[in-house]
């Protein structure tokens, strides 16, 4: 192919990807979440604050803070939407490196299908609107990847320097650091001086995150202090799971001592990686990987590197699973499982079968359709799964949290995700008027913590409601949100009290969403009365 039909071709998918992209996006909804903290650091990086944080790398709003300077507004959506825009402009950008990637394997036809699979797949592209730090992260982790796998050896060098950038962005980003060794090893072992060259490659990785660990010295004492290195020495895990989150932004873990429960959560990652393959990854993958046994179109070196991303990835995630089990730290392994994919597509194109076989223009057609398929398939996963917001409900919520900051102080236990924009609630006033040039506390994970006057949430996974409340009062749980038919999983128990109020005298309700007229988000709020639970138990 011509390079400006593979240019055409390419541009025409990345529209294509655009306007799957922008199905799920809304601009008129903040961010919340990560997402939220991500925008925060970097309107403080832009205001020339730095800081590490002592639970994530920077890497992302720091890069991020190169185009919040830019800005000065006083609304916090305006922030919230530059960063969906640069988060969603890099998941495009990165649908050339892809394509650069799979010609390591595939001539510029099945790279483009690969391109495709990439770009149209439903949880990058939701994924990429939430102005989070995965779409940075799998561009860098492209890129360093295939130049280790360039055969000039200057190349490497580089690839170790931005293994050192993702890891910046990302904690787990060591991960790439090592594969790459690997395949350095495997691949130059042979050549001259080969110590010395890798020396120097581990010389250029600790050059580069060097000042993150001087960030991290200057400000805990430690290069390699880390918040969750904190949590997993704890022993008592009834600490780990009721630590208020307006003061360490963490989420509920299970302790340092290995048990049957962290060992299942940590062997879910297979499960999730099931559910993230669909709709069309899960269908070719079993093929593609058999066929990766049986290699004659692809160098055995490649595809055994490959195979060594893969494995090294899902080993140490399956450790990270145990203390948070995440989906999205899968989404990095999407790149490598799209050129197995690939793989069965072009064997059946290419040799056809007994029964049949395409000619030159038959193949072309073929590869027309299986696009198509992809495209239609993403795009009606997305359309079911990752619709649009809707935007009653998440402005109800936004409503319901800011009646809550003004009418209620203490603890709150959020049962199903219903104060989610309880932050937002805090870094703005009641107009809605955002303080960009609010200070940073750099000794504290989170940018805003509790403020007097206002509800602060608060993590708890009791089994029970009697153990919930005979544990709360000294973690401080003041209140009770509960959601009809939306608990989370392990407070299922507090279905109950919201169906059935009457029967919980200790519980007194402060808050009815049926009450306020809200339409959609149905919430009740119950404020627990200590001493008459004392005396009925």
């Amino acid at each position: 192919m011509s390079r400006y039909n593979v240019a055409f071709i390419l541009t025409l998918i990345v529209l294509l990807s655009l306007g799957l992209k922008l199905y799920t996006i809304d601009f008129s909804i903040p961010v919340n979440s990560d997402n939220m903290i991500f925008t925060l650091d970097a309107i403080s990086y832009s205001n020339g604050e730095i800081f590490i944080s002592a639970k994530k790398n920077p890497g992302w709003p720091m890069f991020a803070s190169l185009f919040t300077h830019l800005i000065d507004s006083n609304k916090f959506i305006d922030y919230s939407n530059l960063m969906r825009v640069l988060s969603m402009g890099i998941s495009l950008l990165t649908i050339l490196p892809m394509y650069i990637f799979a010609r390591k394997f595939f001539n510029e036809k099945y790279s483009i299908v690969a391109a495709s699979l990439f770009a149209f797949e439903p949880h990058l592209n939701f994924n990429s609107n939430l102005a989070l730090s995965e779409p940075l992260y799998i561009f860098v982790m492209i890129i360093s990847f295939v130049l280790i796998l360039n055969k000039n050896e200057k190349f490497i060098y580089f690839s170790f320097a931005l293994a050192g950038i993702l890891w910046w962005i990302r904690l787990e980003g060591i991960t790439l650091f090592i594969v790459i060794s690997i395949i350095f090893f495997l691949n130059f072992r042979k050549t001259s001086k080969v110590i010395p060259k890798y020396l120097l490659c581990i010389v250029i990785f600790i050059l580069v995150i060097s000042p993150n660990l001087f960030l991290r010295e200057q400000q805990f004492d430690d290069p390699f202090y880390f918040k969750w290195n904190e949590l997993i020495d704890m022993k008592d895990d009834k600490n780990l799971q009721t630590l208020n989150t307006s003061k360490l932004d963490i989420q509920p873990i299970r302790g340092s001592v290995l048990k049957i429960e962290q060992i299942l959560w940590g062997l879910s990652i297979f499960e999730t990686l099931i559910h993230v393959l669909f709709p069309y990854i899960i269908i070719l993958i079993p093929f593609g990987i058999f066929f990766s046994f049986k290699i004659f179109d692809q160098n055995s070196k490649l595809i055994k590197a490959n195979w060594i991303m893969i494995l090294v990835t899902i080993g140490i995630l399956t450790i990270i699973f145990t203390i948070n089990p995440d989906r999205r730290y899968l989404f990095q392994l999407y790149p490598y499982f799209i050129i197995f994919s690939v793989i069965p597509i072009q064997r059946l194109i290419e040799y056809g079968s007994n029964i049949f076989s395409f000619d030159e223009g038959e193949k072309n057609i073929f590869l027309i359709v299986v696009v198509c398929i992809i495209f239609v398939l993403g795009g009606l996963f997305t359309t079911l799964r990752f619709g649009p917001s809707d935007l009653i409900y998440e402005n109800e919520k936004i409503e319901f949290v800011r009646l809550l900051n003004e009418n209620f102080d203490g603890g709150i236990l959020d049962a199903g995700n219903a104060i989610e924009y309880f932050t937002y609630s805090q870094i703005v006033d009641s107009e809605g008027i955002f303080d960009k040039n609010k200070p940073k506390n750099t000794k504290d994970v989170s940018l805003y913590i509790y403020i007097p006057g206002s509800v602060t949430q608060t993590i708890v996974s009791e089994k029970s409601l009697d153990e919930l409340i005979l544990n709360g009062k000294e973690d401080g749980l003041k209140y009770i949100a509960v959601k009809k038919d939306e608990t989370f999983i392990h407070l299922h128990f507090l279905d109950d009290v919201y169906a059935n109020e009457g029967n919980y005298p200790y519980l007194k309700k402060v808050f009815d969403s049926n009450e306020k007229g809200f339409q959609k988000l149905k919430v009740k709020v119950f404020e627990i009365d200590y001493k008459k639970f004392a005396n009925l138990n």
